[in-house]
């Protein structure tokens, strides 16, 4: 099996001096991830194989970061990964005209998204949805217009405050916890320790912000009606599966 973490590196190593190879190269890449994506998920599916846990800077956790891949972020992964690779193709011609920037951009979307799905690690996932929040923004104005660059300046504001409250929300659980990897903050009892509700709280809360339920949607509509539509579609869909 092909190791997880060439999902990141692929979608670090874009290259490309003109714009139409540069294109073919996202194509190639985002088809690479799908094929990764889809060979784990057929690798776990209807076996009880284990989880792959796949480790950063030499060291285990807690003193290091790192990616999981099981059965969950495989089909996760797949779906962002397949959302990318489609939104690709249905944007070409848009990526054309806006050149090989925005197609980094693009990457760097879908890359951030897998990530956060196959990340063990607190703090890890507020950079990476830091990440994808930037990017999105930056993708929103890929059709400049009065609409859109509104709506990607509030889509930064509001995302800013739901990050903050990730934060601070990880802030109070490597403290009350003493870490910040996710399977060992599952055996703190954080409901037990003073502050602790704290945490849980904040946490919770930006996750359930960051879905966009109604009534606290309004920000987000103005992205789908100010962004391209494929822009607006690829915004809707991915970026779901991370949170669930």
């Amino acid at each position: 099996m092909v190791n997880p973490i060439y999902i990141v590196s692929i979608a670090l190593g874009f290259l490309g001096k003109r714009d139409k190879l540069a294109l073919a190269v996202v194509y190639t890449a985002l088809a690479g991830l799908v094929a990764i994506s889809a060979g784990w998920f057929l690798h776990f599916w209807g076996s009880i194989a284990e989880p792959v846990q796949i480790f950063t800077g030499g060291f285990k956790p807690p003193f290091a970061i790192n990616l999981q891949m099981g059965v969950n972020e495989a089909l996760f992964t797949l779906l962002i990964n397949l959302a990318g690779l489609l939104g690709a193709i249905y944007l070409a011609d848009e990526l054309l005209k806006a050149g090989k920037n925005m197609m980094v951009v693009l990457l760097v979307l879908i890359l951030g998204l897998n990530v956060m799905v196959m990340t063990r690690d607190l703090f890890n996932l507020f950079v990476f949805m830091e990440i994808q929040n930037i990017a999105i923004a930056g993708l929103v104005i890929l059709d400049p217009n009065r609409k859109s660059i509104t709506a990607g300046f509030k889509y930064i504001i509001a995302t800013g405050l739901i990050s903050g409250l990730l934060l601070l929300g990880t802030v109070f659980a490597y403290y009350f916890g003493g870490t910040l990897n996710i399977d060992f903050l599952g055996q703190v009892p954080l409901v037990y320790v003073k502050g602790g509700y704290a945490a849980i709280f904040l946490i919770l809360l930006s996750i359930v912000v960051e879905l966009k339920p109604f009534p606290a949607n309004g920000w987000a509509l103005d992205i789908y009606e100010g962004s391209h539509p494929g822009i607006g579609a690829l915004i809707s869909a991915a970026p779901a599966w991370v949170i669930l």
